[in-house]
């Protein structure tokens, strides 16, 4: 999956949600590898960020920084797994028109002197009310823990949660 495609969309849709004084800007490495991952989970992740980013400034000036850069581990490093992202989705026909999902998703990495966590818990109700457009409600819960523990450069906790309520519409092509 190549990085790069998602980070200028995202960019192309923040850009109209950008506070007066407020920069967007695009650092996007020339060297940036491909990755296997859902396009849709790397682009809703990167949206979430951005948009918790841009609701911290709280109109104040600012920046929110797109970075893209590829990152070599030395062979010292580390990793006590799991890496891969662990979740359980469901999906329940309601009614011809009607239909719940529900996902939860987990993700851990512990590697050298970085480790966090990321948990994403969601559930909500669609009405397709035609064979492409439908709308829905919902409720979101996602949780992002980081820790860096490197006397040298920095050493602290990065915690970031939201929850809440969702109103949406989906198309289906």
């Amino acid at each position: 999956l190549p990085l790069r495609p998602i980070a200028e969309q995202t960019a192309k849709l923040l850009r109209g949600v950008m506070p007066l004084g407020a920069a967007l800007t695009l650092d996007l490495g020339a060297e940036v590898p491909n990755v296997v991952a859902d396009a849709t989970q790397v682009h809703q992740l990167l949206m979430n960020l951005c948009t918790n980013a841009v609701h911290a400034l709280e109109g104040r000036p600012g920046a929110v920084t797109i970075r893209l850069e590829a990152v070599a581990l030395d062979e010292a490093a580390k990793s006590k797994a799991p890496l891969p992202v662990i979740g359980l989705r469901g999906l329940w026909r309601l009614s011809d028109k009607v239909y719940a999902t529900a996902q939860a998703q987990f993700f851990a990495a512990d590697i050298d002197e970085y480790s966090g966590t990321l948990t994403d818990l969601k559930a909500q109700v669609v009405w397709q009310f035609t064979p492409h457009f439908g709308a829905g409600i919902g409720y979101n819960d996602f949780r992002f823990r980081f820790d860096v523990d490197n006397a040298d450069d920095f050493s602290g906790r990065l915690r970031w949660n939201y929850g809440g309520a969702m109103l949406f519409v989906s198309a289906v092509f």
